[in-house]
């Protein structure tokens, strides 16, 4: 037994109109059928453990630049085995200060490593630790004791993590000179505050996965994070009066403005309600994205702000935004769908550049809309479900077996291309695409089996 209840999203402005693209079809079933446990993805390195501390004994990963742990499983990596990263294609690592023990060959015949950077003190090392590294060079903190070069058989040399200028008694980083892995931007440098993270200070710091940002940073350089790869979050300490963070991502103090989503955060991605700006070159140069979805209540989009997303392929806008700037969507060359669910924004003509297979859709009532938009061609998306189809028929199960299956029909424009997304509660909005395809003649008849629309499913048409 079932019941099915209907419910349109409206845009957010004046407007009266129903917008078929959000039609919401929530079907109750008496099922009680389990979800599927996402899998968590496996770790790049094997590791023994013992005594409460952990030997990393293997690591099959492809990364140039890494960082090793501090800890893995809660438990302290104090050690890197034999051969663990025996003749990986590493160009720089580095071991974090939790790691006092180096085994033989541990990074023997990796001929392109040519930076190992060190946190802390001087381990203890097989001489063979690094053999056959011919371009290596070790590099340690300046307060770390403990070394001499040549160390395990390769040059050291004492480098500071950072250059930096002084103004004002305040101090602005310039130059992010080390390695990979966590990094936490000291507060105080030479006992003078640290206000400032400059324009590029960290570009393409490659390795880096993490930035700590403390309160006293009130200042933030344009493309202070550019194309650091391995960076999948920024963290910003509570009591910091000009910026914030949330998942991972950097805004202002009011969550108002994305200021940077890191280079390494990758596959789909809602931008937070509540944002109004998207700065310039906020996801400059991120390679892992896949989509983005852009709220209503941005009004703006910067310049650069996705100019080189080699990888995005679809860009939900919201109703609300009303500018687009200079080369904001240049370079996406994997770019195939921008829907708009507002009236047309002003753009920059070259923000669509070298983009060739985008096309930009938009709804029905909304204005300002011609052939081409931005140099890009436009197609009027009109999807609908027919409430008169919505109902139970004859199918396959799972398994291929006769079966009943959920469905509806889908009418629009002929061709135009739509997205069936679905979840199962709308208190806690998770929506997944289900099925995209192609209104041929104007319709699809989509459906699934009834197991997967188990106790409460919802349903919504969206942009491809």
């Amino acid at each position: 037994m079932h019941t099915i209840q209907n419910s349109l999203y409206t845009a957010t402005n004046s407007s009266s109109l129903c917008r078929p693209a959000w039609v919401l079809v929530r079907i109750l079933f008496a099922l009680a059928i389990g979800l599927a446990t996402p899998a968590i993805a496996q770790s790049q390195y094997e590791w023994t453990t013992n005594d409460g501390t952990i030997t990393i004994t293997g690591y099959f990963g492809t990364d140039r630049d890494i960082g090793i742990p501090e800890t893995i499983t809660g438990l302290p990596v104090t050690a890197i085995g034999s051969s663990a990263f025996g003749g990986a294609s590493l160009v720089s690592v580095t071991i974090p200060e939790s790691v006092t023990n180096i085994e033989g060959f541990a990074f023997g015949f990796c001929a392109n490593l040519s930076r190992v950077y060190f946190n802390g003190n001087a381990p203890s090392a097989d001489p063979s630790a690094f053999l056959f590294d011919s371009t290596a060079t070790a590099y340690y903190l300046p307060d770390a004791v403990g070394w001499s070069s040549p160390f395990a058989g390769i040059p050291a040399i004492e480098q500071d993590q950072y250059l930096f200028t002084t103004n004002a008694g305040a101090i602005t980083i310039a130059r992010y000179t080390w390695g990979g892995g966590d990094v936490t931007i000291p507060a105080v440098v030479s006992g003078l505050p640290v206000v400032g993270i400059g324009e590029g200070s960290f570009y393409s710091s490659f390795g880096v996965t993490s930035v700590t940002i403390p309160e006293s940073v009130t200042n933030i350089g344009d493309g202070a994070f550019e194309l650091c790869d391995d960076l999948v979050g920024i963290s910003v300490a509570a009591g910091n009066p000009s910026y914030s963070s949330a998942d991972g991502v950097l805004f202002d103090k009011a969550q108002q403005t994305l200021i940077t989503f890191p280079s390494g955060h990758g596959g789909s991605y809602a931008i937070p309600s509540g944002v109004t700006t998207i700065a310039r070159d906020a996801f400059y140069g991120n390679f892992a994205l896949a989509s983005v979805t852009i709220p209503n209540g941005v009004t703006s989009i910067g310049s650069e702000a996705f100019e080189y997303c080699e990888n995005v392929t679809n860009i939900s806008v919201g109703s609300s935004v009303t500018n687009i700037g200079s080369a904001g969507f240049e370079y996406c060359f994997a770019l195939t769908t921008v829907g708009f669910k507002g009236n047309a924004p002003a753009i920059a003509s070259d923000a669509f550049t070298n983009d060739t297979g985008v096309t930009v859709y938009y709804l029905p009532g909304t204005t300002g809309w011609g052939p081409l938009f931005g140099g890009v061609p436009t197609v009027l998306w009109n999807a609908a479900i027919q409430m008169a189809s919505v109902g139970l028929g004859a199918g396959q199960d799972q398994s291929g077996s006769p079966g009943t299956e959920f469905g509806f029909n889908v009418t629009g424009r002929s061709n135009i291309v739509v997205t069936v997304e679905a979840q199962n509660a709308l208190a806690v909005p998770a929506w997944t695409p289900v099925r995209t395809f192609a209104l041929t003649n104007g319709i699809f008849h989509f459906s699934e089996p009834v197991e997967i629309t188990n106790r409460s499913r919802l349903y919504r048409l969206n942009f491809p």
